[in-house]
Order: structure tokens, then C-alpha cells, then sequence
């Protein structure tokens, strides 16, 4: 009978893979190295962040779209964590253009950068991290490029530098009597890899090897050094010659050698100087898990391992060798591809369309093993001309969470490792280059015991100190947080030191602030208030590099003439205007504080300059309206007006403070000097309010009018009304509907980005659909989309449809 080899190769397999799980299993439970990785996880948990862009070119003026993803390190599944990220966007001079602060749901949020018109053509760079990454410095970089030939910033690199040339050995180290593999990595003046060829001489000028680069300045070499030579490389470069020293050789210690396989990591051990029969430890995490741990003994100084990549998931394998008193001696990174990763597949309804024409994109995600799954998806469709596909640190989603964020610096293209056809073949030199290192367990073995600088941001957090007006603490002191036009009341305690904290707000946008300071009485006290600044990263390195300056000035000056056309659209468009003299004279207070009220004459006002020793306002109201009754007590008050024709349900009459619509708990927080006087209205009067004012008005008027907070803090009230930044608003990607008689038709449409779609869902089948308008612009337009599933797989699809 005759066996196919695959046969024989998938019983193998799992024969294979039942002996590791054995071996796996006899020592979870107990195993040190696990629980050392589960200590450190909970101390300090890990984040990896990604942002997608609509586009990575852009003429000055545009809007950059973007989308923000975060995932937990251990399963990639969307962050638990941090709710709160940063997208900055800094020039190439190192200047803070913009600093948006985005609120995350389940893992993702969207915004946008407006770019202005002054800005200089050149890269600049968007740097998007949370609070908790800043302890690592583990932000994600990503460079767009400004396109401006008549103010082009060019970098300017020096010529004829010596590249510099590392040479990593496999092991960390070169072993006497051995074959070694030794990776190396040529970097020119710009950072980026450079090609060359080189040869190996020993001390005695004797040749030993060449070696030639086999992608972007990458290569390997594999000789047996012998232990009483030193060893150097000879590179010729640009006309000159420059040697380079190579490690030096060891004559005690242990080769790790890895060669990865789609199914199998075949791992071979050697050792030198060590007693025979010695028993080894070889130990692989992945994602911050304990995923292999064997021991063995070396038989001859040597051993062999087969390892099945199923005991691994996809992504960065990291194989320690431990000796057998569990000390550290090498370290290999190897890349894992279970193939399990998503697929999204594109479809247009026409591939070849006109101008102003409906398109209809269909969306499949299923796995790489063919099962259909939901995902999230992120589309954009730009012209092609738009596209900077040279860019050398191009990357997407799927390989900045399995591959770039393992790397301690940035990897050059790591977006082709996975969708560029004949390079996948050389990611193994990345993790003997990009990921190289020796021996990385000092966190392991030794935990911090400082707390971090920087904390989880569960939502937005104002905190700081409360003070006796001669800098004193003020010690348990009760503290109030009103935010204006949201009727949000928070309260807490202060410490022994004066330290408050308000976690966990949201609020969008520049908001003005109320804090106060209260007895346990739950009366005004005088305070200071000192807010804690809050500390952002520093700027990212600047990427210089030789490239060509876009030339395609039509393109520029459509984009030019396609945003002048949107803020038309949008009523934002700003023209200079001439000169007037203004002749009308400011109106009397008491015009301005009749002219915004919807009535003429209240039936009752109330005068409150007399009551500011009162509580609060509603304290300040019982038995001295006729009709109103006010029970119980602060923060659980029961009003009601006699004589209420509502027809909803509450019994609460209607409150306003300076016109504006507000609840019971944002009027009992109001401070009493801050109040001017209240009008009550009752019966027909109230019909111009609706139903919401059937129950009777309460109107109160503070003595700034307008704004209850914009005023100077005052510490005899323990009052301190800042204004701060919150989450920033998200603006709406402009999509003209030809469909719909009201779009205006006149205007051309000129977009380079004809749609932008954070959020496309496919369903439980894998399948979803978007729908938009092509522009007045022939050409060919790129869709590029990006998605993550529910269990952190990635993906990423791109298809193309042509306007004529």
C-alpha cells in the first residue's frame, strides 16, 4: 500500500504536537515563568494603537480623516483598558500643529486634523498613543507628506557617509569552533537600508567570506570562527573603502539556531565548555504568554527540536534558551504565520464609471482558511495620483499589531512583508535584525516596584489640589464639578493633602468648568483650586530622507479649489470685508436682560442679593412663592407648582438659568453670590414654552448673564471656573447625494477623496456594503480597506474603480 508523504507528514504533526502538549501540560501549573508573566501582565499590562488614514498625501488646507484602533497585547482583542487616545500632528520643524484627545469604544475612534493653508510642503509626522503608553514610549508614527512644490522642505542628507553596518549574530554572540549565522543590517545617512557587498577578513588579512545584501541593506552569512582570530568586513561604498569590526569570539557558551517553516520551527542546540549531559531549558513566549516550555539535555553539546508552529499563535515568537540553573543565554525572534488572519475581499457594482455616478462597494471578510466572519471595517476611495506608495515606512493594521509594534525601532516597510508578492520570504531577516537583541529578562525576573508616571485614562480626569487662601491643604473638604451646557454634577472628597480627583468625564470640546468647594453642611467655603497640567510626549524623531517632490501641480490645484468648494458648501468660507464704523451704541443692562426672554412680565421676581447666606437657590425659593412647594434637602429635592396642566409626566416645573434649559441638580449647584434674581412664571404665560412648561418656570438669571461661568475665580466663594479641553469634536465626511433634488449641482466636484467610512460592519455571512457618488474628475480611484474582527484578527483589502 502505498503512504503519501503528507500522509506521514500530518500524523507526524500530531504526534508532534501530543508529545509537546504533554510536556506543555506537566508544567503549567506550576510553572514559575508563567506566573512571573502573569504578575508582570497585571502590573503593567500592555497596548499596541494603530492609525488609518483616508490617505497619506495632502495638499495644504485639506482635512485628514482618520481612525484610531487599540488593542490589549496578550490576544489583540480591542483594549479594555484606555478609553481616551491622542493624535498629534507635529511639522518637520518639530512644532505641535494640533492635539486631538479621542474618546475609544470598544477599541476605536474616529477624528479628523485640518491642515492649514500657511502650512510648508514637506513629511510631517502623526503621533497617536494613550496615557498608559507613555510609560513603555510606545507610541505609533506615522508620516503623511505635504505636497507644495513652491514651498517644498527638501532634506538635506550628506553625501558620501559611511553606511552603518551592524552585524548581529543569530545567537548574540560568535562561538569558537561552530557554524554561526551572522545577520546584518547596512543603514545609509537617511536611516533607510542600503545594498551592498562586502567581504570577511580574519586578523591575518586572509579572506574568509563575502557577503552581498538581499533586501533593503539586510542579509545573513554563516561561518565557523576559530577562537584564536579576530574578524573584520571590507565594504566598498561610494569610491571608498571602510572596514568594520565584527563581534568577538567566545570560546564558552551556546548557539541557538532556529529555522522556521510554515508548519515546523526546527530548533538546533549547540554548546562549548559546558559539562557534558548538561540539561537545558528552552522557553517561548508569545504575546506576554508562556507558550513552550521543554527541557532537555544536550547529548555531545548538542540538540534538536522540532517544534509545531500550532503550539504558537500568529505573530512574534520569542525562544529563550535557559541553562540549567535557569540563567538567560540566548534569545531568538522568530516570525509565526498560521494563516488565520482575515481577508477582505472588494466588489464594485461597475468597475468603469461617469461622472456623478452611484457606486456600490461590497465587502467580504472571512478567514484566511475560507470562514466567513464579522468584522469592522474602516473605507476610503481616493485618487490614485494621491496614493504615496514609495513611502518607505508604509505600513497597515495588520502589520503594525503582529509585526512593527514587537520591534523596539521602526521597521522599513513593514506593509510588504505581507502583501507584496516575493518579499514574505525575507521576514525572517527582520527578526534576525529589526528584532535582535540579547538577553531581555531583567522585568521578568525582577518587576518594577515603582508605580508608573503615567495612568490608565478610563474616560477624561480633572484633578488637583484644594487650598486654604494661605496655601494650606484643605483636608476633607467636600468638592463639586459642574460642567457647563451638560448639567453633569460630580462630587468627591479631598485628602489630607488637598488632593481631588474627578475620573472617568466626558465632555467634548473646549468646556468651561465649575469647581467649588463645600463644607460637610454642604455650604460654600473659601478655597483655591490648583489643577494638575496634564503631561503629553515629546516630539517624534524626524524622518529626513531623499525623495522626488510631487510634481502634479493639476492635482494640487484641484484639491486647492475642491476645499474652497466644501467651505462654500459647509457656509465656512471667509472673504475680507471693508471697514465699518459702528455707530449704535451698547443697549442698557436691563435691555440686555429682557431682550432674551420668550416672555414679557413674569408673574413673580425675586431679588437674591439678600440671600446669598442661603444654601443654594432652592433654599432661597421655599415659603416665599405662592403656590411653589419645595421639600427635602440638597440632592433630593421634591418641587412641585400648584396649579400644573403638564402633559408629561414629571411635576417638576421647568428651570432655566440665563435662558437655557437645565435640571434640578445644576440649579442646587449654582452658587448663591453668583445669582442675580429669579422670575417665576405660572399660568397662560407659560404656554410659549409647550408642554415642558405646563408644571410652571422657574427662570434664574446670574449677575453675568449669558454664561453662570465666566467669571474671575473668586476664593470667597470657593469657586473656580476654568476652561479645558475635552474630547474633540468629530466632524462629518462630506458625501454629496446627485440622487437628491437639494445638492447643490452647480459647484464642480473636484474631491481627490471621494468617500471616507470609519465604520462599515459586516455581518455574522462576512458581508457588508457602502454606497457613494463619484466626482467630476476622470481617473483611476483606489479603495483601501482596513478592519479588525471581534477575536483581533486583522485584515486589509484594496480594489479600484476608473471615472471616465
Amino acid at each position: 500500500m502505498k503512504i503519501s508523504y503528507r500522509l506521514i507528514l500530518f500524523w507526524g504533526m500530531l504526534l508532534l504536537q501530543a508529545l509537546y502538549s504533554l510536556a506543555w501540560a506537566q508544567t503549567q501549573k506550576t510553572n514559575p515563568i508563567q506566573d512571573a508573566l502573569d504578575s508582570l501582565w497585571v502590573q503593567r499590562p500592555m497596548e499596541n494603537i494603530y492609525l488609518q488614514l483616508d490617505k497619506s498625501q495632502y495638499v495644504p488646507g485639506e482635512t485628514i480623516w482618520f481612525k484610531v484602533y487599540l488593542v490589549e497585547g496578550q490576544d489583540l482583542y480591542p483594549s479594555y483598558l484606555s478609553t481616551v487616545a491622542y493624535v498629534e500632528c507635529w511639522s518637520p520643524e518639530d512644532s505641535l500643529l494640533s492635539r486631538k484627545t479621542i474618546q475609544l469604544k470598544n477599541g476605536v475612534g474616529t477624528g479628523d486634523v485640518s491642515l492649514s493653508q500657511k502650512l510648508t510642503g514637506g513629511i510631517y509626522r502623526l503621533k497617536t498613543y494613550t496615557s498608559w503608553m507613555q510609560n513603555s514610549q510606545t507610541a505609533f508614527l506615522q508620516e503623511i507628506h505635504l505636497i507644495d512644490p513652491n514651498k517644498e522642505r527638501m532634506a538635506e542628507l550628506p553625501e558620501g557617509e559611511k553606511p552603518d553596518l551592524q552585524f548581529l549574530p543569530e545567537s548574540g554572540a560568535l562561538l569558537a569552533g561552530h557554524e554561526n549565522r551572522m545577520a546584518f543590517k547596512a543603514l545609509g545617512s537617511d536611516g533607510l537600508g542600503v545594498d551592498l557587498q562586502g567581504r570577511i577578513l580574519d586578523n591575518g588579512g586572509n579572506l574568509v567570506q563575502e557577503f552581498t545584501s538581499q533586501h533593503r541593506g539586510m542579509g545573513s552569512i554563516l561561518f565557523t570562527p576559530e577562537a584564536s582570530k579576530s574578524y573584520q568586513a571590507e565594504v566598498s561604498w561610494q569610491g571608498s573603502t571602510y572596514r568594520y569590526p565584527l563581534p568577538e569570539v567566545e570560546t564558552q557558551g551556546y548557539i541557538l539556531s532556529v529555522s522556521p517553516s510554515p508548519f515546523v520551527t526546527q530548533v538546533r542546540i549547540h554548546s562549548t565548555g559546558i559539562s557534558p549531559g548538561s540539561q537545558i531549558q528552552l522557553v517561548g513566549i508569545s504575546r506576554h504568554n508562556l507558550s513552550l516550555f521543554l527541557r532537555t539535555r544536550l547529548e555531545d553539546g548538542t540538540a534538536e527540536l522540532s517544534i509545531p508552529n500550532s503550539s504558537f499563535p500568529t505573530g512574534v515568537l520569542q525562544l529563550t534558551l535557559l541553562d540549567e540553573s535557569g540563567v538567560p543565554q540566548c534569545e531568538r525572534m522568530v516570525w509565526v504565520d498560521k494563516n488565520d488572519q482575515l481577508d477582505i475581499s472588494v466588489e464594485t457594482s461597475e468597475s468603469t464609471l461617469g461622472k456623478r455616478n452611484l457606486v456600490g462597494l461590497d465587502f467580504t471578510t472571512q478567514t484566511q482558511m475560507g470562514a466567513k466572519t464579522p468584522a469592522q471595517l474602516a473605507v476610503s476611495v481616493v485618487e490614485e495620483n494621491g496614493i504615496w506608495e514609495s513611502y518607505p515606512f508604509r505600513t497597515s493594521l495588520k502589520s503594525q499589531m503582529l509585526l512593527a509594534s514587537e520591534a523596539k525601532g521602526r521597521i522599513e516597510a513593514p506593509w510588504e512583508y505581507f502583501y507584496e508578492e516575493g518579499t514574505k520570504k525575507y521576514i525572517d531577516l527582520v527578526m534576525l535584525t529589526h528584532l535582535w537583541r540579547k538577553i531581555s529578562w531583567e522585568e521578568l525576573r525582577e518587576p518594577p516596584t515603582t508605580p508608573p508616571e503615567f495612568l490608565i485614562e478610563q474616560g477624561l480626569v480633572i484633578s488637583g489640589k484644594v487650598m486654604r487662601s494661605k496655601n494650606k491643604a484643605l483636608e476633607d473638604s467636600k468638592v463639586t464639578l459642574m460642567m457647563d451646557n451638560m448639567f453633569q454634577l460630580r462630587e468627591t472628597q479631598s485628602d489630607a493633602e488637598g488632593r481631588f480627583i474627578f475620573p472617568g468625564l466626558e465632555y467634548s470640546d473646549t468646556t468651561r468648568l465649575m469647581l467649588q468647594a463645600r463644607t460637610k453642611n454642604n455650604k460654600s467655603r473659601p478655597a483655591r483650586f490648583e489643577l494638575d497640567e496634564k503631561v503629553y510626549g515629546d516630539a517624534p524623531v524626524a524622518v529626513d530622507y531623499s525623495y522626488d517632490p510631487f510634481s502634479n501641480m493639476e492635482y494640487i490645484q484641484r484639491n486647492v479649489q475642491a476645499r474652497a468648494n466644501l467651505e462654500v458648501l459647509a457656509g465656512t468660507a471667509q472673504y475680507e470685508l471693508e471697514e465699518v464704523e459702528i455707530t449704535q451704541r451698547k443697549r442698557s443692562e436691563f435691555a440686555q436682560k429682557q431682550g432674551s426672554k420668550l416672555y414679557r412680565e413674569p408673574s413673580m421676581t425675586l431679588d437674591m442679593s439678600k440671600q446669598q447666606y442661603r444654601q443654594n437657590v432652592l433654599e432661597a425659593l421655599k415659603g416665599r412663592v405662592p403656590g411653589l412647594s419645595i421639600s427635602g434637602y440638597p440632592g433630593s429635592y421634591s418641587i412641585n407648582m400648584r396649579g400644573g396642566s403638564s402633559l408629561v409626566l414629571s411635576n417638576e416645573p421647568l428651570f432655566l438659568v440665563d435662558g437655557f434649559a437645565s435640571d434640578v441638580n445644576y440649579v442646587e449647584a449654582l452658587p448663591m453670590p453668583l445669582i442675580d434674581y429669579v422670575d417665576i412664571i405660572k399660568g397662560p404665560q407659560t404656554a410659549i414654552f409647550g408642554e415642558n412648561g405646563g408644571n410652571g418656570v422657574i427662570a434664574i438669571y446670574t449677575k453675568q448673564g449669558g454664561d453662570p461661568f465666566e467669571r474671575e475665580p473668586t476664593e470667597s466663594e470657593g469657586t473656580f471656573r476654568p476652561e479645558l479641553p475635552g474630547f474633540s469634536l468629530q466632524r462629518q465626511f462630506y458625501r454629496p447625494n446627485y440622487a437628491e433634488p437639494t445638492t447643490d449641482q452647480n459647484l464642480p466636484d473636484l474631491r481627490s477623496t471621494l468617500l471616507w467610512e470609519p465604520f462599515v460592519q459586516t455581518d455574522n455571512e462576512g458581508q457588508g456594503a457602502v454606497e457613494f457618488f463619484t466626482g467630476d474628475v476622470p481617473g483611476t480611484y483606489r479603495i483601501i480597506v482596513e478592519g479588525v474582527t471581534p477575536d483581533g484578527t486583522f485584515g486589509y483589502g484594496t480594489g479600484q474603480i476608473v471615472v471616465e
